[in-house]
């Protein structure tokens, strides 16, 4: 029932998130106090192919909010760290500086349960993993441990636990090739195709078409997200162990992955590629790359936007397990008043 959970507050959040540049995010409903903390991870058995040094190796840096003991005196932790920074870097409205979260840094998790079950988040491809910040704090307050990764050098930025930071590196000849495939004008007439096609067939195409267009970004990037992910979630068993706030505190049996945008189609990748994985929730993202050919065996649901409206048989039609179609008028507007009250 995990995942009717998760829709549940999804829906919530997304049907209340309706303040643009807000002082305050909205308080959570649930009834844990929210802590939150930073990690980071160095996979050995992968190069970072978005550097030119070959001896640097893949890292993910993860954000994670989780049910905590009550402490009053504890300060909240800010909405981005070193944000008068980070604003300056990317010319962003200086009202982020100040947005008041609901979470605490480093509290220790909730002792009134024993484990708590885990859910991984994948955000959008060019943002960070403070994406939906509302949403995970609401998640954290229901009695879940969410880790948002940052997927380096496809996220906006990212900061390790001792506050530096790294940001996209948009002089990378990886980073190059990915912009010239979006701008390339035939990628666009087949978006544009998109909420034109009818039929099963015509919407097969469309993502064909686009898988066609975009390697690099839609069936290369899916792939490294997939496996970002898969590391994490290997890691979480070193993290139950010897982490000073989580250790015991997770219920490995119960692992869902949830992403937005490319970071739902990488939710999709690795149910594929990945057992562990136990649901998933692909939050307007579409079918592309390795999930057009292959079905995934987990219970999974669609959350889709207008512009998805009809493809419910061929969302459906790619997993051999309970599959969940949404389709919600509202979430355009939403992500607008996300990517602008949230960023």
């Amino acid at each position: 029932m995990i995942i009717f959970k998760i829709f549940i507050l999804i829906t919530l959040v997304v049907t209340f998130a309706s303040c643009i540049q807000a002082a305050e995010l909205p308080e959570p409903r649930g009834n844990y106090p929210i802590g939150v903390t930073y990690l980071s991870f160095t996979d050995q058995n992968r190069p970072e192919i978005f550097t030119s040094d070959p001896t640097d190796n893949r890292e993910i840096t993860v954000k994670a909010w989780y049910p905590a003991e009550p402490i009053e005196k504890t300060k909240l932790a800010p909405y981005i760290r070193n944000a008068e920074e980070i604003v300056s870097i990317f010319n962003l409205p200086t009202s982020i500086i100040n947005i008041k979260t609901h979470s605490k840094l480093d509290l220790s998790v909730s002792q009134t349960q024993e484990t708590f079950p885990v859910l991984i988040f994948s955000h959008g491809w060019g943002e960070h993993f403070s994406q939906n910040t509302v949403l995970m704090e609401e998640l954290a307050s229901h009695g879940y441990i969410v880790f948002s990764i940052a997927h380096h050098y496809e996220a906006k930025f990212s900061f390790y636990p001792d506050g530096h930071f790294i940001t996209i590196d948009d002089s990378s000849e990886r980073f190059l090739e990915i912009m010239d495939e979006q701008r390339n004008p035939e990628a666009f007439a087949v978006f544009e195709k998109m909420r034109k096609a009818k039929s099963y067939e015509e919407q097969e195409a469309v993502f064909r078409q686009s898988n066609e267009l975009m390697p690099k970004l839609l069936v290369e990037s899916p792939r490294i997200w997939a496996d970002d992910i898969s590391f994490l979630i290997d890691e979480l068993e070193n993290i139950n162990q010897d982490n000073s706030i989580f250790s015991g505190k997770m219920n490995l049996e119960q692992i869902g992955v949830f992403g937005m945008s490319m970071g739902g189609i990488a939710s999709g990748q690795v149910c594929i590629t990945y057992k562990r994985c136990m649901a998933g929730i692909n939050m307007d993202g579409g079918i592309y790359g390795d999930f057009l050919d292959t079905k995934i065996s987990q219970p999974f649901m669609f959350m889709s936007s207008e512009r998805y409206r009809g493809y419910d048989n061929i969302f459906s039609d790619h997993v051999n397990n309970s599959v969940y179609t949404i389709t919600i008028h509202i979430i355009e507007l939403t992500i607008i008043i996300f990517m602008t009250c949230l960023f």
